[in-house]
């Protein structure tokens, strides 16, 4: 594939010129604009153009060694951000020792600071670009994927990745069913393993996705010595046979001289989890901010009433830990837990006011550190059980108030696609599907509030503040009622 061999290239030209403005801007700032907290003395432009020319190879060859231009990070951008914010402070770090070591032409401290931050942004800005365009041009040009072994994980994964656009199986190779059997839509048994090579070669295949324990041994060890011997002819990826083995990223290790590989859950750390937290924080606190009228005028009320102020719902967060999440006490009808699922859409007026209204106080969870933003779908303790086989890649971070299920529409998913949605935003979490999730989640419930407010805004100011009228009163207590009321109302 073209764009495959002329990827490292376009990735040190776009890292030159991000390098470059990061420096320049840094010089702007510092210098020229006289930022009065950093207070800078003037100094010799020449100095840091020869320092430029000096540091922008420089941080290129770290870039290098460092691994950012690996053929993994360049095509697949696996764990991008931990890797270029860890690179672009290593560099930086190597230049302030650089700095004091040579004393007579030190730079400014204040100068390196302003350009390490601008080299993370612009680093960042243009590695998630060219990853859009790879993205935008694998749609004409698909990753082509060979499957060894046709079992129950192969079939399932030749499933998964017909979804994608960017991605196309052509087909598999086992050792036990006929050639030309159909075992996935549009993928076929092409031939044996031993011919895996030439069938390489013949279907220009970009990785062979080796099932493990779905071929026989001899087959199984005969792939891995032909992809050692022919790397760039036949990349190789080994998938495990079971669930279990997917929940964790193995890291290669040894004890003596036997080798060894050591499962680690995946979970945020570094640059990219104290970005994520102080985010969280920061949006919460502006929310309680803002809706700190409504929480005294609701604690007033509750206190006037004899009624609880807040209620608690026992649930499991990141590492096992349990803790309360709080909603309004006698707002409405809670839901939105598994196995629970509440459809938002069949909700009319009041009662959607009502079933946003009431959750508000999941920010006080935020900002304690139990709940993010945007994450998995929370779970209630005593329904761990239903979500045993997956519970430690969803216990690997914390739940969030909202998540990748409410793009789906909550009742268009089935509780496993809900669970396997969760699953699929741990294992390929960035910031830039955090923040697309939260505008989606923001634009959907949105629409949803402010559908028909008009006919339902004298409905809303006559609800008593202890929820929906209860079932003895002949009301649905998912505001079903109301739905047939408008529907009524229509057809008259």
């Amino acid at each position: 594939m073209p764009a495959r061999r002329g990827l490292p290239i376009l990735a040190v030209g776009a890292d030159l010129i991000a390098l470059l403005l990061a420096f320049s801007l840094a010089y702007r700032l510092h210098f020229s604009d006289q930022l009065a907290v950093l207070s800078p003395v003037m100094r010799d432009p020449v100095r840091y153009l020869v320092a430029m020319a000096v540091l922008v190879p420089l941080w290129l060859a770290v870039y290098a060694l460092r691994g950012l231009y690996a053929r993994e990070l360049l095509q697949h951008s696996t764990l991008l951000v931990s890797r270029v914010a860890d690179t672009t402070t290593f560099a930086a770090l190597l230049t302030l020792a650089g700095s004091y070591l040579i004393g007579s032409t030190q730079l400014s401290r204040g100068w390196l600071v302003i350009a390490w931050l601008a080299a993370l942004v612009f680093t960042l800005g243009e590695r998630e670009l060219l990853a859009f365009a790879l993205q935008r041009y694998r749609r004409h040009h698909p990753w082509r994927v060979l499957i060894a072994g046709a079992g129950q994980s192969g079939v399932r994964a030749a499933a998964l990745l017909a979804k994608r656009r960017d991605v196309k199986v052509v087909g598999f190779l086992d050792d036990y069913l006929p050639l030309g059997l159909a075992v996935a839509p549009g993928a076929r048994v092409l031939d044996r393993p031993a011919a895996a090579l030439r069938v390489a070669v013949a279907e220009a295949v970009d990785e062979l996705l080796v099932v493990d324990g779905a071929l026989a041994r001899e087959s199984h060890d005969m792939l891995l010595r032909a992809a050692y011997a022919s790397p760039r002819q036949l990349p190789l990826l080994l998938l495990p046979s079971n669930s279990e083995e997917l929940l964790v990223r193995l890291q290669p290790a040894h004890r003596g001289k036997v080798a060894v590989l050591l499962p680690e859950l995946r979970r945020i750390a570094g640059l990219e989890g104290f970005a994520k937290a102080l985010t969280d924080r920061a949006v919460a606190a502006l929310v309680l901010l803002i809706s700190s009228p409504l929480f005294a005028w609701t604690w007033a009320r509750a206190r006037l009433r004899g009624q609880p102020f807040l209620q608690g719902t026992p649930m499991v967060g990141e590492g096992g830990r349990r803790f309360q999440r709080w909603s309004f006490a006698g707002w409405g009808p809670v839901g939105g837990d598994v196995g629970q699922t509440l459809d938002l859409g069949r909700l009319r007026g009041p009662y959607r006011w009502r079933y946003v209204v009431e959750k508000l106080p999941r920010v006080l969870n935020v900002l304690r550190g139990q709940l993010s933003l945007v994450g998995p779908r929370p779970i209630v303790a005593g329904d761990l059980p239903l979500v045993s086989t997956w519970a430690g890649l969803l216990l690997s971070m914390k739940p969030g108030v909202v998540g990748p299920w409410l793009l789906h529409g909550q009742s268009s998913l089935t509780p496993t696609e809900e669970v396997q949605a969760d699953v699929d935003y741990v294992r390929e979490h960035t910031l830039l599907r955090d923040v697309a999730i939260l505008c989606g989640a923001v634009r959907q419930v949105s629409g949803l509030l402010f559908q028909r407010v008009a006919d339902d805004a004298d409905t809303l100011l006559a609800l008593p503040l202890n929820g929906p009228p209860s079932a003895s009163e002949g009301a649905d207590p998912d505001g079903l009622a109301i739905t047939r009321r408008h529907a009524t109302e229509g057809q008259r």
